[in-house]
């Protein structure tokens, strides 16, 4: 029975790859990619960012509230079941070298949806050539952009794909420092942090699935490999 199980296992993980399993099961295998999505007021892609390079430090902190009183009789405690606040921490490089961002717009996203996990590679993506420096001011471009209004006049939505730890969230900015130092060569670097104020799927409707993200993110990685590679022949 156990031979059976892990002959399957072997089999569906040799099919779909690492970023598969995580799709499939989301609370059982980690995948190393983060990224940003801003939604409009109709549940519509208006940005989309995946790291290129993952942070060098990334950090969730739960904490948990509740009501302790002592009473007459004991200790009473007093629980709350809604979503807490999570407090979300990161910082890293993108380098200076050029990066390859795989763009593709909300009716893309929704096309690549639409094609299944499987069939990423089919899709044709817009490409975007940037540099360490670039890819920072594309955070910083989001982080704005999710505070202004859409073109229907409503709040946008600001999704965080992390599932290096298992989550996914709608977030608000708290802090953005964007910094340059003697003692990193004066490489741009960005530490950040966010609110989570609700968990994906208790939020969002519309909003691009784990197995979509997924794909766009192993396109981008298939694409700069190639563009790295190149450079190399080239050099």
């Amino acid at each position: 029975m156990a031979s059976n199980v892990l002959d399957l296992f072997i089999e569906k993980a040799g099919a779909v790859g690492k970023a598969g399993m995580t799709a499939l099961y989301p609370d059982e295998f980690e995948y190393y990619l983060v990224a940003f999505e801003i939604l409009d007021s109709q549940g519509d892609t208006v940005n989309y960012f995946s790291f290129p390079v993952m942070p060098a430090s990334l950090k969730e902190s739960h904490h948990e509230i509740n009501n302790v009183k002592k009473t007459a009789g004991g200790v009473a405690v007093i629980d709350n079941g809604t979503f807490v606040p999570v407090n979300i921490s990161m910082a890293g490089t993108f380098g200076r070298s050029f990066k390859v961002l795989a763009k593709a717009s909300n009716e893309g996203l929704k096309n690549l949806r639409a094609l299944g996990f499987n069939n990423f590679h089919n899709f044709e993506f817009n490409t975007l050539l940037k540099k360490g420096y670039g890819c920072i001011k594309i955070i910083e471009s989001i982080k704005d952009q999710s505070k202004q209004l859409d073109s229907y006049d409503k709040p946008h939505k600001l999704i965080f794909y992390n599932p290096v730890q298992g989550n996914n969230y709608l977030v608000k900015f708290v802090d953005f420092v964007h910094y340059q130092d003697m003692a990193n060569n004066m490489i741009p670097r960005y530490e950040l942090s966010l609110k989570a104020i609700g968990r994906l799927g208790e939020e969002g409707e519309g909003v691009l699935d784990l197995a979509a993200n997924l794909g766009a993110s192993m396109a981008q990685k298939h694409i700069q490999k190639v563009f790295s590679d190149t450079l190399k022949i080239l050099r």
